[in-house]
């Protein structure tokens, strides 16, 4: 388990964001605390929130057969765990991750990295009373392997996502975008071939007209692009990064698009090594925007996804940096940063992204020195 574990945070490009921020004081709780197996440990898939709040996310470790889990937490903390995905061999899955996705039937939909029917991952689907079906498994073959991002889905039902590695050939850096529609059936959109097109995608969103828009950290001038991919499968560079003069390069999150067509996202790398957020203005301009302070350099942060309010206001984590456990963050349409919640030494690192309720509370999980990891509540 550890070896594969190595493989899983080792193919995330380490980055940190770095800046200059001012430290205010806000209300911060733990939610729930993970005890360990047979529950779960490690939450690593960022969390999403139903109509009354309810948390539900994964962790990648643990669960009743050590393979990971898809929990819910309630406003109060008690936990349920919904599944525990079973060894290799069973065909449901290991080691589950990325952002979940909840339907309008409490059906909750998400990806492993490992496992299925030949061991490349799976898109899967858990009832509200916990009933988990595998909706594909990969095969390694030209859909790619590794699916850690999640997926999302059309108005449908189709869903859509993104394997970060292989295709056809032995191609570790290359991946797919495909698309899963309702019976089952998985059509490959693009295949990535590592060059000017790109390779090693993360997720992809959908805009109104179907349109799919993704990042991969590798590619393009050689340092990734940022992607379109039209229903019909053909893909257009909306910008391809260049490592020039340490500029922000490999972008190593997937995109949150704002009400304008404006995408936003992090790199692993630039600002001094560090990475940092940037927006990728709908004309193609792309510019920097404030980061957070780090420290250690170019070391292993979540590289998870930004959460964008209807304000316009972005929010997301660093592994480091802060204290030295990590920050909460929010970059306003300004593109000035604040740092909202610095985690104590030993108790923090954050490792995915964040989600938000209707009051605009900010939901997290930590990994911390001393817990199996956390879930968390800021109050602004």
């Amino acid at each position: 388990m550890l070896s594969r574990k190595l493989i899983t945070y080792t193919s995330l490009l380490f980055f940190i964001l770095a800046g200059s921020f001012c430290l205010n004081a806000q209300t911060y709780s733990i939610l729930y605390t993970f005890p360990g197996p047979p529950d779960g440990f490690e939450p690593l898939g960022t969390p999403i929130l139903d109509e009354t709040s309810n948390v539900y996310g994964t962790t990648e470790y643990g669960g009743q057969f050590s393979q990971g889990n898809v929990y819910k937490v309630d406003q109060i903390g008690n936990e349920t765990v919904l599944y525990s995905f079973t060894p290799s061999g069973s065909g449901d899955g290991q080691l589950p991750s990325g952002r979940l996705l909840r339907d309008r039937n409490g059906v909750i939909y998400g990806t492993t990295q490992f496992g299925g029917t030949f061991g490349y991952g799976t898109i899967y689907s858990v009832a509200s009373e916990g009933t988990d079906k595998v909706l594909y498994s990969f095969t390694g073959g030209a859909d790619g392997w590794w699916p850690r991002s999640g997926v999302v889905a059309d108005p449908e039902g189709n869903l859509y996502g993104s394997t970060s590695s292989g295709t056809g050939t032995y191609c570790p850096a290359c991946g797919a975008v495909f698309k899963l529609d309702r019976q089952g059936n998985l059509t490959v959109l693009h295949t990535f071939t590592n060059g000017m097109d790109g390779g090693s995608p993360s997720g992809v969103i959908l805009d109104p007209s179907g349109n799919l828009y993704g990042t991969t950290v590798s590619g393009g001038r050689g340092y990734g692009v940022v992607f379109r991919i039209d229903p019909s499968g053909s893909e257009t560079i909306l910008y391809a990064f260049s490592g020039r003069g340490g500029s922000l390069s490999s972008p190593c999150s997937g995109l949150v698009r704002d009400r304008y067509g404006n995408l936003y996202g992090i790199t692993a790398f630039g600002h001094g090594g560090r990475g940092g957020a940037y927006k990728l203005f709908a004309s193609g301009k792309l510019v920097a925007l404030s980061t957070v302070a780090g420290s250690g350099g170019n070391t292993f942060p979540a590289c998870s996804d930004l959460t964008i309010d209807s304000s316009g206001n972005l929010y997301g984590t660093t592994f480091f940096g802060g204290s030295g456990s990590g920050a909460l963050f929010q970059i306003d349409p300004k593109g000035t940063g604040t740092v909202l919640y610095a985690f104590p030494s030993g108790m923090g690192f954050p490792a995915t992204g964040v989600a938000l309720d209707a009051a605009g509370n900010i939901y997290g999980t930590v990994l911390t020195d001393q817990t199996n990891g956390q879930l968390f509540k800021f109050t602004k």
